[in-house]
């Protein structure tokens, strides 16, 4: 009966290959471009390609594909900033994904800063003539995420309170700027605009933005 059994193991080990297990892995060693501890390097690379962020066959050096991987890496667990530096953050993130648990890397939130709403002094045309620049500045804001910009109206000074009355750009550019050209009945007294997070995207460490400035 033994022999039986053991023949009968190794017939499903024939037939379906060996049964893996996901190994746990707890990474202990910073790495980053150019590191030569290629055991903890391969470490990295075979759960990142396991991941799907590394896209090629783990070699054990840590040169761009691999520090690309890390910043996807990064930028999908909200570890900030993206360097593609295998860091403290990274290590505790990339340890608690490994091990099935969701671990807070106390990385600072994404934050919007307003910084003016400006006139072009564009004589080129009427109608550029007329338009607005809008600025801001972002910090700890993922790479490739866009903003929403809005078009508001005060209700209420004590509170201040404010109704939405358009959203001027979905998922723009985050470059730090935007040309918006008033229409008619857009230039009251009453008017401001904000810049804020793109709601669509999950801030995994939260998203602040300033408050909106009045339109002179």
């Amino acid at each position: 009966m033994k022999n039986l059994n053991t023949l009968l193991i190794f017939a499903l080990f024939l037939t379906f290959g060996a049964f893996s297990t996901v190994q746990a892995e707890e990474f202990n060693i910073s790495l980053h471009y150019g590191s030569t501890q290629k055991a903890e390097v391969l470490k990295l690379q075979n759960f990142l390609y396991n991941l799907g962020y590394l896209k090629v066959t783990p070699t054990g050096k840590y040169f761009g594909v691999t520090q690309k991987a890390v910043a996807d890496f990064q930028r999908a667990e909200g570890v900030s900033p993206t360097t593609g530096i295998f860091g403290p953050l990274t290590r505790a993130a990339a340890t608690g994904k490994s091990i099935g648990v969701s671990v807070q890397v106390n990385a600072p939130a994404a934050t919007i800063q307003m910084q003016a709403v400006l006139n072009t002094n564009n004589a080129g045309t009427a109608i550029l003539s007329n338009a607005k620049v809008i600025n801001w500045q972002t910090t700890n804001y993922p790479a490739n995420i866009g903003v929403n910009i809005n078009l508001l109206r005060k209700i209420s000074d004590n509170p201040n309170q404010f109704v939405v009355v358009k959203n001027l750009y979905n998922d723009t550019l985050n470059d730090g700027q935007e040309t918006w050209i008033p229409e008619n009945g857009e230039r009251t007294t009453d008017l401001y605009i904000e810049v804020v997070c793109l709601t669509t995207f999950n801030f995994k460490n939260g998203c602040k933005s300033s408050n909106p400035i009045k339109i002179r």
